[in-house]
């Protein structure tokens, strides 16, 4: 950090409404540290008249003094530099207001600092009575020495009065996290009395003004006199921060320099809004990661689990204990009273969660224990204590805690709860039977420089079965692109047609499906996911295997008789059955998808896509959702007050899980009975299904305010809608209705105009338009997105075929070779799939941080790179990088171009990655930087995730822990927030461009 004269760190302003001005000195200190993760920094706080100036610098050498003995405007902090390079940094803060009777109006803010400028919520009637509820209040669980520099001999009533309120807030009830710092009386060199007689004289009166006399006073309290002593005053403060430091170490309260600042930074929020409640620096360390709303849910489903009582002794406990503690004690946490921490954040959930239990005892046949609900939670803390006074965070935590309890969990399988954390739902299955949660794959797998993104096991990591299980997961700063595809029966020939276009249209040596990361479809549409997806096929191949099945399926039923008694047969047969005969549907879909479930996908894994379907429960009518992730939303059973359209259907263990073909049939409108109910097609509720997945891609992405490309495709439209061949379990109900709206002469025939015919004609036109239904919602993301709203088309796109005739019954497969020719020749000609096409590209790109953005003279100066989601190690990458060469693409960073033209292709990091520098100022953190993909010729188009504010990226890519990161990464193995080879510029450089690098400064 850079030396300015701007001295002024805490300070009060304002001339009626008093505000509290907090400047990022603290901040800018930390980051100027060279390990900052490894520093443990001590505060030492000097109180005193500007009188005593010449006495403070004889307290550390380089105290600056202060200029012609002028004020500051509040308390003033500076970095000892003799300390700077030591494990133990000295912070100093000084101030020289207390004879000011009268708050300053607030300055204009300094080009060298930030400034946080809160409005203080409670009275503040003068600036001595401010400073000091701010030294004894604010800074005072932070401070380990604070000196008390006497200038004459007979002013020791003076400092027992400041010296009070430090002693009484350390005894007003509050957790032991907030440590009582060593007060030291410095006298003047006048003094002629020896330390001895002037504390005993000081503890006398102390022990007459405190409210609550303590016993224990003369530990916190000492006195230094020049001529009583063979130390230096500096050495006396050394050894005083040192004993302070070895308390707060013994206590776990010892803090490093990042838990430092980020606490201090909720202590001043704390500060400006209640003057009555303490700080509670155990409830502040979880500010920023709470504990997981969930956690009482998962620790119920994991008790049942075990029926013994060795096995809740030996391994439950001891296990549950063991994850509470990696969930406390990771990266970002600082590590605090152990004691205090379960009491605190874990107790009142083990407490909710167990309860009595009679146990069998496997040693003793017969015989049964009662474990009472206080025992195992006993049994829960005595463990978490036991593990959590030895833990130091590291990257081999879960995998040691997984290998220490392999034996047991081995046994246990659930779908519940993911067994790596017993946090959350788990996501990902091994062929073994157990599930993870993506976040623990992660942790737990191997991924390499060259593809950053991708995860690989080659055996469980919870029983060690071999396997061969590979997941690539999002970049945590790319956005999702979402494809759904209508229902519609054999008309969902069109949406294949329009996935063949794009593919042509886009031009890379990459199936289409894997340009998407959640789809949804209904219906036919849930077909034709399923074999993008599930099944890895191609586009065409996709194209033939649905001729194919549609032509087997929709053959219709057998008659029986003749003339009428022929009609009567089919028409109750398909009443109690179905119009099309089951055993077609199931021994295709068999053939298809074999036994496997929604749970086992590798190809979807290793793509990073989700997939998921709408069904309707055919006894409540409820909207159910299918999904290839168990689950991304909570559905109606969450507890937090939210309302949810839809409920998600999970499976609970192994007997428990969803067969493929068994969700296709009941997509195909045939009845599905599993044990979770019967379910029908859920075209009835959601033909199109774009709104579900808009809710459950903000369930999975809620920093996101829009997807990158929300591709919405319809089965074909015609201007005189004909509701033709509507499946369900009840039969092949058919309603017309003119152009004009009116219902024909047999409608009217039968029903005259009453409600009934025109509700279903009603429910039809709402339902099944599907163009309608995603302009409500178009229009509905409109309003929530008012700065984006005039190019709200060009992140939600729909596409369809509209027919002057009407359209072909859902069952008329001989219509598929038409329709599918008029799809082609419409989509290949479309201008619009070719804009698509481009803005699929401009998705393939996004943007990190390389580290926190540096301010300087009153704006921010960011690091970062654009990157590619398409790694080097894919075919697809080096048809990329030559389809952006012969369209002339290139960047605008803040809509201007970013380096030369056609530079693109040279734009590479040491692994052979795509990657572009990019250095960009900003006055704010909430400004946003809007990255774009320029092709010659065309519009600019934004890359994924663009526009996000810098805060955004900070929050998503978890810079403020980089350095916490780094040292808990093991070697090789890069962390969420940045790749390896991304290396970040140092503070003292602050150039915009390097020899020889193509690096744009804008």
């Amino acid at each position: 950090m850079r030396n300015c004269d701007h001295r002024s760190w805490l300070s009060f302003h304002g001339q009626g409404q008093t505000v509290f001005r907090h400047a990022s000195t603290l901040s800018d200190i930390v980051s100027s540290l060279d390990t900052p993760a490894m520093k443990f920094p001590s505060l030492v706080v000097m109180i005193g008249h500007a009188g005593d100036a010449p006495l403070m610098t004889h307290a550390l050498p380089h105290f600056r003094k202060r200029v012609d003995g002028q004020e500051s405007d509040g308390l003033c902090l500076q970095l000892d530099p003799d300390t700077a390079f030591s494990d133990h940094p000295t912070l100093v803060v000084f101030d020289s207001i207390s004879k000011r009777t009268t708050f300053n109006p607030e300055p204009m803010a300094a080009t060298c600092h930030r400034h946080t400028v809160r409005e203080i919520r409670w009275p503040v009637f003068n600036p001595a009575e401010a400073i000091e509820d701010l030294r004894c209040r604010l800074i005072r669980p932070f401070a380990d020495v604070v000196c008390f520099f006497s200038t004459s001999d007979d002013d020791l009533q003076r400092h027992v009065d400041q010296m009070v309120p430090w002693l009484e807030q350390s005894y007003s009830g509050e957790h032991r996290s907030t440590f009582c710092p060593r007060l030291l009386l410095i006298c003047a060199p006048s003094e002629k009395r020896s330390a001895a007689d002037v504390q005993t004289q000081l503890f006398k009166l102390l022990q007459q003004q405190l409210k609550h006399p303590r016993t224990d006073i003369f530990s916190y309290v000492s006195v230094y006199i020049k001529n009583d002593s063979i130390q230096t005053l500096t050495d006396r403060i050394k050894r005083e921060s040192d004993m302070a430091r070895n308390y707060r170490a013994q206590n776990h309260i010892l803090l490093n320099a990042i838990h430092f600042d980020l606490l201090f930074r909720h202590a001043c929020d704390h500060f400006a809004n209640t003057r009555q409640e303490p700080f509670d620096m155990l409830a502040a360390s979880r500010l920023h990661r709470p504990v997981p709303v969930g956690l009482q849910k998962h620790l119920a489903e994991l008790l049942t689990t075990v029926d013994t009582y060795e096995d809740t002794t030996a391994f439950l406990a001891p296990f549950i204990a063991g994850c509470l503690a990696l969930d406390n004690y990771a990266y970002d946490v600082p590590f605090l009273n152990p004691e205090e921490v379960f009491a605190a954040h874990y107790k009142t959930i083990c407490i909710a969660a167990a309860e009595n239990r009679i146990l069998k005892c496997s040693s003793q046949a017969d015989t049964s224990v009662l474990l009472l609900r206080a025992g195992l939670v006993s049994l829960v803390e005595r463990h978490f204590l036991e593990r959590s006074r030895p833990y130091q965070p590291g990257a081999n935590g879960r995998s040691s805690l997984l290998n220490e309890f392999r034996p047991w969990l081995s046994r246990v399988k659930t779908y519940k709860l993911c067994l790596a954390c017993v946090q959350t739902a788990p996501e990902h299955k091994f062929p073994c039977g157990h599930m993870v949660c993506e976040e623990c794959f992660q942790d737990l797998g191997d991924c390499f420089d060259t593809d950053p993104h991708f995860y690989e096991f080659d055996h469980c990591p919870i029983c060690e079965l071999p396997c061969d299980v590979a997941l690539r997961v999002k970049p945590v700063t790319a956005g999702f692109r979402v494809l759904s595809i209508d229902g519609g029966g054999i008309r969902a020939i069109i949406p294949i047609q329009f996935l063949r276009a794009l593919e042509q249209a886009v031009g890379l040596e990459m199936p289409i499906q894997e340009h998407f990361d959640l789809s949804y479809g209904t219906s036919s549409g849930c077909m034709v996911n399923l074999a993008l997806y599930d099944r890895a096929m191609s586009i065409d191949e996709t194209y033939n295997l649905f001729k194919q099945l549609s032509t087997r399926i929709f053959r219709g039923r057998n008659r029986m008789g003749v003339g009428f008694a022929a009609a009567a047969h089919a028409l109750i047969a398909s009443y109690r059955n179905g119009r099309f005969p089951a055993g077609d549907i199931d021994g295709a879909l068999l053939e298809i998808f074999k036994d496997t479930t929604m749970l086992d996908h590798p190809y979807m894994s290793s793509i990073g896509a989700r997939t998921g379907f709408p069904v309707v429960n055919a006894d409540t009518l409820e909207t159910c959702v299918v999904t290839s992730y168990n689950g991304a939303a909570r559905g109606h059973d969450r507890d937090d007050g939210e309302h949810m359209t839809y409920k998600v259907l999970r499976s609970s263990n192994a007997l428990d899980e969803i067969p493929v073909k068994d969700a296709a049939r009941c997509a195909s409108a045939a009845p599905w009975i599993p044990s979770h109910g019967t379910f029908i097609d859920g075209g009835l509720s959601d033909n199109n299904p774009s709104m579900l997945a808009l809710q459950e891609l903000r369930r999975m992405a809620p920093e996101l305010r829009r997807p990158d490309q929300f591709v919405s495709i319809g089965t074909g439209s015609c201007s005189a809608r004909h509701f033709a061949g509507i499946d369900s379990t009840t039969g092949d109900t058919t309603t017309d209705s003119t152009p004009d709206g009116t219902t024909d002469g047999t409608t009217s025939f039968f029903f005259g105009q009453n409600s009934l015919p025109q509700t279903f004609k009603h429910y039809c036109s709402e339902n099944f338009n599907g163009d309608k239904k995603f302009a409500s919602m178009r229009h509905m993301m409109a309003i929530t997105l008012p700065d984006e709203a005039d190019d709200i088309d060009q992140w939600f796109r729909r596409f369809n075929l509209n027919l002057d005739d009407q359209l072909p019954d859902l069952a008329d497969a001989q219509a598929m070779d038409g329709l599918a020719t008029a799809a082609w020749t419409h989509f290949t000609s479309d201008p619009t799939v070719q804009d698509l096409a481009r803005a699929v590209l401009a998705s393939s790109f996004y943007f990190e941080l390389r580290c926190m953005p540096m301010y300087e003279k009153g704006y921010y100066t960011c690091y970062g790179r654009i990157l590619c989601r398409i790694p080097v190690t894919k075919p697809a990458f080096l048809a990329l990088m030559r389809k952006l060469d012969s369209m002339g693409a290139c960047f605008l960073v803040q809509r201007r171009t970013l380096g030369e033209r056609n530079s693109t292709t040279f734009s590479f990091d040491q692994t052979g990655n795509f990657s572009k520098p990019v250095c960009v100022r900003v006055w704010s953190l909430e400004d946003q930087l809007d990255v774009r993909l320029k092709f010659l010729g065309t519009r600019d188009y934004p890359i994924s995730a663009s526009p996000l504010s810098i805060s955004t990226l900070i929050k998503l890519q978890k810079l403020e822990w980089r350095h916490l990161l780094d040292r808990n990464s093991p070697s090789g193995h890069p962390t969420m927030m940045r790749r390896p080879s991304d290396c970040c510029p140092r503070a003292v450089k602050r150039r915009c461009s390097r020899k020889g690098e193509d690096q744009s400064y804008l």
